[in-house]
């Protein structure tokens, strides 16, 4: 019996030093991805000429990549009118008005989003209209 315990611990001991995988080796876990993160507002603004406006913000992070959407409809303005979209005052990007709606999506995002930040899109500069005026804001949210 001693001499049966002696050649497996050899054995044993034989198999590590050739740094073989064992067979009772447990199996290991496959690496656990990072979940996706997506953050949606809606945004909101006053009448423009008797129509209300809507629009809805995402932002969205998977795997490094991120990207952030803007979609707006009923849009009282006329066609290739620009507007800007800010986070926290901070220009993201511009899109236009065409048929009184306006759509984007940048990716990679420009800016990072993060809970509380004001999302707003605004009458562009450089572009002349009689109203609203330049610079006001027509959309607004919070992520």
């Amino acid at each position: 019996m001693k001499k049966f315990m002696l050649v497996t611990l050899t054995m044993i001991l034989t198999l590590s030093a050739f740094n073989l995988p064992s067979v009772l080796a447990a199996p290991t876990q496959p690496p656990v991805p990072v979940p996706a993160r997506l953050v949606t507002t809606v945004l909101s603004g006053p009448a423009i000429d008797g129509v209300v406006p809507t629009a809805k913000a995402e932002f969205q992070s998977s795997q490094g990549q991120t990207s952030l959407t803007v979609a707006a409809s009923n849009l009282n303005l006329p066609d290739l009118t620009v507007l800007t979209v800010s986070l926290d005052g901070t220009f993201a990007f511009q899109i236009s008005v065409f048929g009184g709606k306006a759509v984007r999506t940048v990716s990679p995002s420009p800016v990072a989003v993060h809970a509380g930040q004001l999302i707003t899109v605004a009458i562009g500069s450089g572009v002349i209209l009689q109203a609203p005026t330049p610079g006001t804001i027509i959309l607004s949210g919070t992520f």
